[in-house]
């Protein structure tokens, strides 16, 4: 038998209800774990695994029995787990809104469609990006380093303990101005581009109006995709520095190591 009596569940079930809560708050944002795509039931069993390891491996201190079952420390578990994954949520949420702005430049902001991911309606451009880099994530371990963060918070933050102060949230909110300067790093060179063929177009129309309707938008469009598919060679050096800004920035601002 797992537990042999009452007493003993009552001893040992709290060395799982919280671990368990910071754990899956983190699985239900975190990239590749928290995609629509991914059924409840596979988050819930890696959950129930990671949850079991994670004690198994004497990260998780004695807790009090359940009589002593605090909300507070459960919120403050949530917490944690919500403010890691929202930190690594934004790196596909800077590569999502580079793309958007690449795609009004080309003039495919039209062009839309549901995302899986998210259930809104995004640009095809936005979702081919998030693919990609989602793919690209996993190639270069990003997987395998959340579940590394989980047991670093773990030991740096133990279950229970009064460490988690407000000011941590401080960085995740500083974090969110990485998003716009990777959203800018990722779009630059594209909008550059675009932006030298509308003022090429803008000169010619002018000596020739019809030229707008007949070669302007073809022109624009060709030069987008050709600046696109040479732009994407350095996306997985983008993507890796965007991830270990994020990484650094559990580290330091939340996990406080």
């Amino acid at each position: 038998m797992l537990f042999a009596s009452i007493t003993e569940l009552s001893t040992e079930l709290p060395k799982f209800i919280y671990p368990f809560f910071r754990i899956l708050a983190l699985f239900s944002v975190a990239p590749i774990f928290g995609n629509r795509m991914v059924s409840i039931r596979i988050r819930m069993g890696l959950t129930i695994l990671v949850s079991v390891v994670v004690v198994q491996a004497g990260l998780v201190a004695s807790l009090p029995d359940l009589s002593d079952f605090s909300l507070v420390a459960l919120v403050q578990e949530i917490a944690i787990g919500l403010s890691m994954a929202f930190v690594l949520r934004l790196v596909f949420g800077a590569l999502e809104l580079g793309a958007q702005v690449i795609s009004l430049q080309m003039g495919l902001g039209f062009a839309e469609l549901i995302s899986p991911q998210t259930g809104v309606s995004e640009p095809t451009l936005a979702q081919f990006y998030v693919v990609t880099a989602s793919l690209l994530f996993l190639s270069m371990d990003g997987h395998h380093l959340v579940v590394v963060l989980v047991g670093e918070s773990f030991a740096v933050l133990p279950v229970g303990a009064d460490v988690f102060l407000f000011d941590r949230l401080k960085a995740v909110v500083g974090f969110g101005s990485v998003l716009f300067k990777a959203s800018a790093m990722v779009a630059l060179t594209a909008t550059v581009a675009m932006l030298s063929v509308n003022l090429i177009v803008g000169v010619v129309t002018r000596a020739a109006p019809q030229f707008n309707m007949f070669v302007a938008f073809p022109a624009i469009l060709i030069t987008g995709l050709v600046v696109l598919s040479l732009s994407l060679a350095a996306l997985p050096a983008q993507l890796r520095q965007i991830v270990e800004l994020a990484v650094k920035t559990v580290r330091q601002g939340i996990l406080g190591i």
